[in-house]
């Protein structure tokens, strides 16, 4: 009994301390709450970023952007408070363009041909008997040709 009357007085006493502070601070106005974004401007950034991605895509099709990359533009531009194209067009972005798209190839690419069979030996023959076809070769197969010529002169046509 004697500890339901301690903490009953206890109550009192501070709920009576609680009653004195309202009394003598009035109640503030609660702070606003903040403004929430509308879900319709949600869907308005996101379009807007797509048709900013797309855009682009398009602008630049020589580069065949993926959406990340354009995606990654976009928000470096936006750090840096320069044109999405201006990040695109720098060497920063088109070395990062380039090592990504090394990675695609090398990752679904096919290896490179085995040459332990060697290459396939060239027809020089076709060169003796039309002589027009030199002009195509360069300066090392011109200089080829001339070595199998001393090498198999039995199989050049005399004139």
């Amino acid at each position: 009994m004697a500890q339901k009357k301690h903490w009953r007085d206890k109550h009192d006493k501070v709920f009576a301390e609680l009653e004195s502070y309202k009394k003598a601070h009035p109640e503030t106005p609660a702070p606003p709450a903040p403004p929430q974004k509308k879900k319709e401007a949600d869907k308005d950034d996101e379009l807007n970023h797509r048709i900013a991605v797309l855009e682009l895509q398009r602008d630049n099709p020589d580069l065949k952007l993926t959406r990340e990359a354009a995606d990654m533009a976009i928000a470096f531009s936006k750090t840096r408070g320069t044109t999405p194209q201006e990040v695109i067009s720098s060497t920063f972005f088109q070395t990062f363009l380039k090592e990504e798209d090394d990675k695609k190839k090398a990752a679904g690419g096919t290896p490179d041909p085995s040459h332990r069979a060697g290459q396939p030996a060239e027809d020089w023959e076709k060169y003796v008997r039309d002589p027009a076809l030199i002009k195509t070769l360069s300066k090392e197969k011109y200089t080829e040709l001339q070595a199998w010529i001393k090498a198999n002169p039995d199989k050049v046509p005399k004139e």
